[in-house]
């Protein structure tokens, strides 16, 4: 492709914010790029730019970056638009935590399960349905890359609206350092490598319900049975489910403790979300004075990439429209066969491989004791997505019978009554 135009929506967040321009101008350095930032805060929107051109300068990368505070200002002629987007995540997780607690006290905050994942999931499909409206209208064609959650039901309202839609979670990445610290006792950071370079792991399921399916050396030897003899004399990563899991069925949950309890009954082991967003006004301040400094020459871009995201949408620009080869640990796409055991109008979450300008997602067996929960997830998140895209309540209230999360159901159909009426600005009325 001799151009490229990537739309990213959601580009003033000072965390996420500079992951795609890394990706793209950094660690890939694709030249006649056009990126278009999208973000309603000007003042976010100028820093963002300032970092981008300043690392486009430093690997000579031929980039235009243009800024925009509406993404219909922006969409015309792109090819790819990546969204990180949340609006108000911080104002609208406090007045859902101010109706759970008052109709329903006690009740698991999770980001994906229970009244608040309900809730916030009506809000994301709203949003990314009217961004979807304005993609088919200026660019059809394009693909949507999202990495907002949650991310499964995002991606299918998507895909559901007739967008192309692929999704990055780095979550299931935990599950290197989850098996490594089993064998060896040892915590490592990102990026793990100790562990990638010497673990083959076979990765499938739903987006921050994943499954282990196979642990292997790179000489192919089946490490399962070490796994287990070392958890049985003791040793564990901290994630008691996970382990569970491997002990009862083989598999293990390539996810930590902290996410997977949104698809269970609360248990002893179940903590609840107390924040939905990264960092402090004390890390804001100090981020926002760097992103100036890289903007104003002062100080390296790559100061902004730490700590960095493991998401990588622009693997995928990479691999799509520059032809690269990328070896995706897990990539979120439309069912088409590579979990035979789960519904084709789901998304799943399997590694894949990029490769002369295609992605082709692996084929994964489920062991037949996995399909039940899986089955149970890809149920609940075709419910939720019905319910935001038809905005019906009846589907809603049948999302909270299937929500294993949910105890009280009277209690969680009072909250939701609230919840939809708090937030009627931004998801509409319901039937």
């Amino acid at each position: 492709m001799s151009h490229c135009k990537v739309v990213f929506v959601g580009a003033g967040s000072y965390v996420f914010g500079p992951a795609p321009i890394r990706d793209l101008l950094d660690r890939h350095k694709l030249q006649d790029l056009e990126l278009a930032l999208v973000d309603p805060n000007p003042q976010m929107l100028q820093l963002m730019a300032g970092v981008a051109e300043a690392t486009a300068r430093k690997h000579q990368v031929k980039a235009k970056i243009t800024t925009h505070t509406t993404a219909s200002d922006a969409l015309p002629g792109a090819d790819f638009v990546i969204c990180a987007v949340a609006i108000e995540q911080r104002k609208r997780f406090a007045i859902d935590l101010s109706i759970i607690e008052r109709h329903a006290a006690g009740h698991l905050i999770s980001e994906f399960g229970g009244i608040f994942g309900l809730s916030s999931s009506l809000r994301q499909i709203a949003t990314i349905r009217n961004l979807c409206d304005a993609m088919r209208q200026h660019c059809p064609g394009a693909w949507l890359l999202d990495v907002a959650n949650p991310l499964p039901r995002v991606c299918q309202a998507a895909h559901e609206s007739g967008i192309r839609t692929a999704g990055f979670c780095s979550a299931s990445l935990s599950s290197y350092q989850m098996i490594w610290k089993i064998l060896h006792g040892q915590d490592l950071p990102y990026p793990f490598e100790p562990a990638i370079n010497q673990l083959r792991l076979t990765i499938a399921g739903l987006n921050h319900h994943t499954f282990v399916i196979d642990i292997r050396d790179p000489h192919g030897n089946d490490l399962r049975p070490q796994v287990l003899q070392r958890l049985a004399a003791g040793a564990t990563s901290g994630n008691r489910r996970a382990e569970q899991m491997l002990r009862d069925h083989g598999a293990m949950l390539a996810v930590q403790d902290g996410h997977t309890h949104d698809f269970f009954a609360p248990s002893a082991i179940s903590r609840p979300l107390d924040h939905i967003s990264h960092g402090d006004e004390t890390e804001r301040q100090k981020r926002l004075r760097l992103l100036a400094d890289i903007g104003a020459g002062l100080a390296d871009p790559t100061a902004c990439f730490e700590p960095q995201a493991w998401e990588f949408p622009g693997d995928f620009v990479a691999s799509i429209a520059y032809g690269k080869s990328v070896r995706f640990h897990s990539l979120n796409l439309i069912n088409d066969g590579q979990i035979p055991q789960l519904p084709g109008h789901v998304f799943v979450e399997t590694a894949a491989t990029g490769a002369d300008g295609t992605v082709q997602p692996d084929r994964v067996d489920l062991p037949r004791e996995l399909v039940p929960y899986c089955l149970r997830t890809a149920a609940l998140t075709d419910m939720i997505v019905q319910a935001g895209l038809r905005r019906r309540r009846a589907l809603i209230y049948g999302a909270i019978e299937l929500d294993p999360t949910i105890i009280d159901k009277s209690a969680a159909r009072h909250a939701i009554e609230a919840c939809l009426e708090a937030h009627q600005d931004l998801i509409g009325k319901f039937a």
